[in-house]
């Protein structure tokens, strides 16, 4: 029986398979290694991609990935798959139905007998988006760090590993070498103000802003020439585990140290404010008896300031009852601090009567009484003359708005920014969304274009009225079940509150702009197949960048690398770097004809490799100085190695003929030697012969 139970109780594996394959939330497929085929799909890719599975039986999943990741992922087929190696964390890009892109993380196991691959993909888009908003974030970082007017510094563990060029500048150096790499203490006089030493206060402060994230104080430092200079200092812990980091930013006081003394001067300066003031003023005690009035207010009423001091103000008003209604309103112990501005008519000494705008605050003693009144008064007949011109202007606006090429919509926002209803559009705004203006005007956004949440203009428009920052959306398509088309946006917000939208239809350029990538990524790979990128020098920002070739060279990712000039400079091998610079100062001062040279260059990985370097001025300042140099790197290092493994083999191969000719040269000489021993014997042997010969023929004539 419990057998028989436990029997019952056991789980078909192919149906818990086929349970986990449904309910799965990363994409589970079966794959043709050979036709790249999707053989069987799970419904987690509907969920993903947004296709059905019996959309994708039997496609080729190289239909539906990024272009730029085709070749990487074909390349993964031929050399692993098909080969039969387990493939674990490649990652590429898929085009989801509604044409977004998802990037996928792929674990793929293949059964080569059966020509198929069981792969599982997980989305990691977030993850992706993340990485790239940080890098975009750091990227900001830096060049707001770099560039920032304000010195900037980061202070790790008690010393300078970084600064702006302000803060070297403000200290009089030419590089951050002043700086980095030394304590506070040492460009700083031994005492500081305070009378601490500089060491004792650098520790002081360092430990304030520890404890309390913050902390801000006076120093002094020196600069290049040993000048006191007196620094605000504002120091923000930024310490991350097992690094203190202080972020610091120094703002010069000195001038304002000096300027305390002049600020003493200042009532006399108030003074002559005061009488140079383009608006009338006028100081009148509480009985309403004028004390003081400037330069204006002579200008403008007529009078002398001997003429009025000591007299009522009641000779300003228009009439006896315009003045005693000023004085219930003004001059009363409820009286504000400052009055709200208003409007009254005065008189001029000749008699004419003009419209102001006025506005008073009463004057206080040191118990807090009302002594006296400061009223400003300003002429604005031109105002109101402006007012006039303005409203012609509006009327201009309007003939504008309704004639612009652009569209154009105007929003009123609603519950605190978080929904906008259209206010008007105009007639290109008409046409381009298909709509008419008397079916948009107080209706809201989202009701007639409920794609603008995933377009981002929504998003965009909440950022503006918050803000008050215009912002610009960049060309993106944007689809509901009425139109599609590609536009871009830029959104401001008018001093009303109201927002406005211009907008244009950019279909036909973004076809344009396809077909610019696609011979941009034509131009890139002809680039990257003959070894060669592109590096650029900024002279006005003093920064070089290499593009994505070139930074590859260098052994950094597929990203561009953009740096500091002398950083970059500083990556020729020093045997190398007099020629290299040299030359190129050459060509900057026309010395040289054009800039080429070889030289060795550091990598990220303090390897060195040899390049050609190319580069010509694009563009010049007004003054003719270098504006903009670009050029390229092509890597030759191959070609050096097998320059140097040439010169090698020519140099073993002279000392092998050399070596040779001297055993050729010893031979014949010993041939000449034996040569020579067997024509001396030859020779006396013939002699012998001859005596013998003599002799034999003495003999015979003697028997005879």
């Amino acid at each position: 029986m419990v057998e028989k139970s436990l029997n019952s109780l056991q789980v078909n594996p192919e149906e818990e398979l086929d349970h986990i394959f449904k309910m799965s939330l990363h994409c589970i497929c079966i794959a043709d290694i050979n036709t790249t085929n999707f053989l069987q799909v799970n419904p987690a890719f509907e969920t993903i991609l947004g296709y059905k599975p019996e959309e994708l039986i039997n496609k080729s999943f190289l239909d539906y990935i990024h272009p730029d990741d085709i070749q990487p992922t074909k390349e993964i087929v031929e050399k692993n798959l098909r080969l039969g190696k387990k493939i674990i964390h490649f990652e590429n890009r898929y085009f989801r139905k509604d044409g977004s892109v998802v990037w996928l993380d792929w674990v793929s196991h293949p059964d080569v007998e059966k020509g198929i691959t069981y792969a599982i993909g997980s989305d990691i888009t977030q993850k992706k988006n993340m990485e790239l908003d940080l890098k975009e974030s750091e990227r900001k970082f830096r060049t707001l760090f770099e560039k920032s007017t304000d010195p900037i510094l980061i202070l790790e563990n008690g010393i300078f590993t970084d600064c702006n060029k302000a803060a070297t500048a403000i200290l009089g150096y030419k590089s951050k070498r002043g700086i980095v790499g030394k304590r506070p203490q040492e460009i700083s006089p031994d005492l500081q103000s305070d009378g601490l030493s500089s060491e004792e206060k650098a520790g002081k402060e360092i430990k304030i802003a520890r404890e309390n994230g913050y902390n801000r104080f006076e120093w002094v430092h020196l600069d290049r020439n040993k000048n006191e200079i007196l620094l605000d200092v504002a120091l923000t812990d930024i310490s991350e585990e097992g690094s203190e980091r202080l972020f610091t930013i120094w703002r010069d006081i000195t001038t304002a140290r000096r300027n305390e003394e002049a600020l003493r001067n200042k009532k006399k300066e108030l003074e002559e404010i005061f009488n140079t003031m383009p608006d009338a003023l006028v100081y009148a005690t509480s009985n309403r008896k004028i004390m003081k009035v400037n330069q204006a207010f002579e200008r403008l009423f007529g009078y002398k300031e001997e003429e009025v001091l000591g007299k009522e103000t009641r000779i300003l008003y228009e009439n006896e009852g315009e003045f005693l209604k000023q004085g219930k309103l003004r001059y009363n112990i409820d009286v504000r601090d400052v009055f709200d501005t208003y409007e009254i008519r005065y008189k001029k000494k000749n008699g004419d009567v003009f419209l102001s705008e006025s506005i008073g605050t009463p004057v206080r003693d040191a118990e807090d009484n009302v002594v006296g009144l400061l009223g400003i008064v300003r002429d604005i007949t031109e105002k109101r003359n402006a007012e006039k011109a303005l409203h012609e202007s509006q009327e201009r606006f309007f003939q504008l708005f309704n004639n612009m090429a652009d569209g154009v919509a105007i929003y009123e926002p609603d519950e605190e920014g978080m929904h906008f209803r259209f206010v008007d559009v105009n007639s290109a705004g008409e046409r381009i969304s298909h709509i008419k203006r008397s079916e948009v005007k107080g209706k809201y956004l989202h009701d007639l274009f409920p794609g603008a949440s995933i377009y981002g203009l929504v998003q965009a428009m909440r950022k503006v009225y918050k803000t008050g920052t215009p912002k610009f959306i960049p060309l993106k398509e944007y689809q509901d079940k009425r139109i599609s088309q590609w536009v871009e946006n830029y959104v401001f917000k008018l001093p009303s509150g109201n927002l406005v939208a211009i907008y244009k239809d950019t279909s036909k350029e973004k076809k344009n702009v396809y077909e610019l990538k696609e011979y941009k990524d034509r131009l890139d790979l002809a680039m990257e197949s003959a070894g060669q990128g592109v590096w650029e020098f900024d002279f006005n920002t003093n920064m070089v960048t290499f593009d994505r070739i070139a930074a590859r060279m260098l052994g950094y990712s597929k990203y561009s690398l953009t740096e500091p000039a002398e950083d970059a400079f500083a990556r020729i091998h020093p045997e190398d770097y007099d020629n290299a610079l040299k030359a190129f100062d050459d060509y900057l001062h026309d010395k040289a004809a054009d800039y080429q040279q070889q030289f060795r260059i550091r990598c990220r990985d303090n390897s060195y490799i040899w390049i050609h370097s190319f580069g010509k001025i694009l563009r010049r300042n007004e003054d003719g100085t270098p504006a903009l140099v670009i050029g390229l790197h092509t890597d030759i290092t191959k070609r050096k190695k097998n320059e140097a493994e040439l010169k090698k083999y020519r140099s073993h191969l002279e000392e092998l003929v050399n070596e040779r000719t001297r055993e050729i040269e010893e031979k014949n000489m010993e041939l000449e030697r034996m040569n020579s021993l067997f024509v001396g014997r030859e020779f006396r042997i013939k002699e012998l012969r001859e005596m013998v010969k003599e002799l034999k023929e003495k003999l015979k004539k003697k028997e005879e």
